[in-house]
């Protein structure tokens, strides 16, 4: 238990160090104070996903799918039609290696067990 406390303190003191200031650190901000030691993603006022939180990342999430370029009908038609192709000759040489290795393996024990 105290093992898993300290590895957690190590992370949250790793990711106050990745917390962008917004003035360069003096000497006296080098030891960590009781408010700079909670990672605001751990804070007591609802975490990282706080009502108020979730809702804005819901709006930019929408934001972000409206810039997205989407496949027309041709592409998606031919991006799918490659990938299946892709897939039978992958199957095909798979099930090749197969039966060699079946073949070779099986010859190789019948040889060294003496059985024909």
């Amino acid at each position: 238990m105290a093992q898993e406390t300290s590895i957690v303190s190590r992370i949250v003191k790793r990711s106050i160090s990745l917390i962008p200031t917004s003035t360069a650190p003096s000497a006296e901000s080098t030891h960590l104070t009781k408010n700079q030691s909670e990672v605001y993603w751990l804070n007591k006022d609802g975490g990282f996903m706080a009502k108020k939180n979730f809702w804005k990342f819901l709006s930019e999430v929408r934001s972000e799918v409206g810039k997205v370029t989407w496949p027309n009908r041709r592409q998606l038609t031919s991006s799918t039609m490659a990938v299946i192709v892709i897939l039978v000759f992958c199957g095909a040489f798979l099930a090749l290696i197969d039966v060699l290795f079946t073949g070779v393996i099986g010859s190789l024990l019948r040889f060294m067990l003496g059985t024909s």
